[in-house]
């Protein structure tokens, strides 16, 4: 697919993971005039998490009562089906991702990072490498993975973002200090506890024991039962935000806002 084919569309998605694929599902149907661009490759962000890292919601194959999968972009599809597992992989859904693309035949431009957009009258002005595309809507479906927020303390740059984490073999160390105690922090403590590693989670709040049926407040049923399993390697701290990191002579001191 050649981007001099499309120097001027109706709607522009900047991002090919779930909400980019998934919008452009709805506007195919609708038979609209759109592109999405990508500045990687589709589902980049699944692509980049460590293979040990999997789906908190579970997949299952529930559309033939009236009850789609989970995890699925569009009713009439099911990642339990086409993956044939429960809980899959980034590289897993990233897959999926890619058959939704190709079934749907969803016009897609791979390694096109955007690196501009300008608004003149009623047009939108996107720079794409050397090339400029106008569009009337632009929609933005890039993920948080890829641009996480990291200046949360101070001296925060001296830690390590989970998404930066490629392996987790690649941490070297028996004690983690860890600052979040939702998915991914919990996340991160299992899999470093599977590898004979202890970890002190600091928890702003106490998601452990927070009990609610929107999965935006209360850790995953998944995560739960993983942590039962190595819990003797995890210690939480809650209630307990970390204002400072500092590092001195290869020992990091944490400082919380009780100034404990």
């Amino acid at each position: 697919m050649q981007l001099s084919c499309f120097m001027k569309k109706s709607i522009i998605i900047i991002g090919a993971g779930a909400a980019g694929i998934g919008i452009g599902i709805i506007l195919k149907k609708m038979k609209l005039d759109f592109l999405i661009l990508e500045k990687n490759k589709i589902g980049q962000s699944f692509l980049s998490w460590p293979p040990q890292t999997r789906f908190l919601s579970p997949s299952f194959t529930g559309n033939f009562f009236g009850a789609p999968d989970l995890n699925s972009l569009c009713p009439q599809t099911s990642p339990a089906f086409t993956l044939q597992t429960e809980h899959p992989t980034g590289t897993e859904y990233a897959h999926y991702l890619r058959d939704l693309v190709t079934f749907y035949a969803l016009p897609v431009l791979e390694d096109s990072a955007v690196k501009s957009i300008k608004k003149n009258n009623a047009l939108f002005h996107l720079s794409v490498g050397t090339n400029s595309i106008t569009s009337d809507v632009v929609i933005w479906a890039g993920g948080e993975y890829q641009f996480p927020k990291v200046n949360v303390c101070e001296g925060s740059e001296q830690g390590i973002h989970t998404s930066n984490i490629k392996k987790w073999n690649d941490l070297t160390g028996d004690l983690f200090p860890i600052i979040g105690g939702y998915e991914s922090g919990f996340d991160t403590a299992i899999n470093l506890a599977k590898r004979g590693k202890r970890s002190v989670i600091f928890d702003a709040q106490d998601h452990l024991n927070i009990k609610q049926s929107d999965a935006s407040f209360s850790l995953s049923p998944f995560t739960k039962d993983r942590y039962k399993k190595y819990k003797s390697s995890i210690f939480i701290q809650p209630f307990t935000r970390i204002k400072k990191i500092n590092n001195q002579d290869n020992e990091y001191i944490l400082t919380s806002d009780s100034d404990k």
